[in-house]
């Protein structure tokens, strides 16, 4: 069913079109006196009285039929058209502007106006490749340029083009001289490294994360791709110091970032070196105790001694787990029965997480079992944070 606003959009549209022709007939008619028929029609006050009754199925029929017998009317073309889009019916929608397109004797506006319409409705339908063809050729058309930019942003992050989004988010920037206050442009540079650092071409993706790095000098992102760069080249000293730098500049990451770390001693069999490094990350973040707990849960390499106490806070903390695996009784039992407990229960946790959400949108509430920078759900980037409730409808 047509909801409320979808009504209102649509009365004020035709009514502000049906005021429009009023005004200019009776604007005509005063200049002249020349007796004129009233350019409003019967059916067109029939449809804007379907309107008003909230009947917009019979309202739209009325109109249609009029875009139908009077091809001199753009806007009821515009309006009719954007009013299929916004009811889902988006094949009329597009009938509608392809026809509008084909019109000879269309002057430059109407034609960008008609373009614009029929890319809206392209990406409306998710015909990506078309509604981007249109959007890169309002570029030409300074009325469009700024809203064709920012749809043609998003179909590039949708189809992962970072290279094209980079060129757009610059040509958009000088355009509107506004701030990145996410982050994109960096975020684009980050996407790239990721993908040469996938490839072992080492020098490109430094050269990426110096660019991210420019874009935005506290990039958390890149700061752990080049953890994992050095990491990767075996420079493990910087690797430890960057990793910990982003952990500082983003305690909400500690669980996504200890895994790492635990790995990165693990390969040099110094897991009392890891012990330390946590030591001294929970000492500098004292709240980060559930942040330790998900990351054991997530990866057995980080059940140091250090992080298995804070998996056992965790769980005393939450009423159900602690109930379910008598953690009152768990406390009590000798230390190598508890750690050999604990072991097991990180597992079952793990399957149950597994099963689960690990990071959800504060923005939508998209779940997602891994870390994504930008949410599928709104697109919002850095909106996801990890979920500390466990099961398979956490936090939904």
């Amino acid at each position: 069913m047509p909801t409320e606003s979808a009504f209102l959009f649509a009365g004020l549209l035709f009514l502000a079109a049906a005021l429009g022709y009023l005004f200019a007939w009776f604007g005509e008619r005063d200049r002249d006196d020349e007796p004129r028929a009233a350019p409003v029609s019967r059916d067109y006050l029939k449809g804007l009285h379907y309107l008003v009754d909230e009947d917009a199925d019979r309202a739209l029929e009325v109109f249609a039929r009029m875009a139908e017998s009077d091809e001199d009317t753009l806007e009821i073309h515009f309006a009719l058209g954007s009013l299929f889009r916004k009811r889902g019916e988006v094949d009329r929608a597009i009938r509608i502007h392809q026809n509008v397109m084909a019109r000879p004797g269309l002057d430059r506006l109407q034609k960008g106006q008609a373009q614009l319409a029929l890319a809206e409705d392209y990406l409306s339908a998710g015909l990506l490749d078309r509604a981007e063809k249109l959007y890169s050729q309002l570029r030409d058309y300074p009325e469009f340029r700024e809203r064709a930019l920012k749809r043609l942003l998003g179909i590039l992050e949708r189809t992962q083009d970072w290279e094209a989004a980079i060129k757009t988010h610059e040509e958009l920037a000088r355009l509107t001289d506004r701030r990145d206050e996410v982050g994109r442009l960096a975020h684009y540079y980050c996407e790239l490294a990721e993908q040469a650092l996938a490839a072992a071409d080492w020098p490109r993706a430094r050269q990426l994360l110096r660019k991210a790095a420019a874009a935005r000098p506290r990039s958390v992102r890149s700061l752990l791709v080049r953890a994992d760069l050095a990491r990767e080249a075996g420079d493990w000293r910087d690797a430890r110091k960057l990793y910990r730098r982003a952990a500082d500049e983003a305690p909400w990451l500690i669980s996504e970032i200890l895994p790492r770390v635990a790995r990165l001693y693990q390969d040099r069999d110094d897991a009392d070196g890891f012990s330390r490094w946590l030591d001294r990350l929970l000492a500098a973040h004292p709240d980060a105790g559930d942040d330790v707990a998900l990351a054991v849960i997530a990866d057995e390499a980080v059940a140091v001694p250090e992080a298995m106490a804070q998996l056992s806070r965790f769980i005393a903390a939450d009423p159900i787990l602690a109930m379910l695996v008598d953690a009152a009784s768990l406390a009590q039992r000798p230390a190598d029965e508890r750690t050999a407990a604990l072991q097991r229960i990180r597992g079952a946790l793990a399957r149950l997480r597994a099963r689960g959400v690990a990071y959800r949108c504060r923005n939508c509430g998209y779940g997602s079992l891994s870390l994504q920078w930008q949410c599928p759900g709104c697109r919002q980037w850095e909106s996801l944070r990890p979920e500390f409730r466990l099961g398979p409808d956490a936090g939904g």
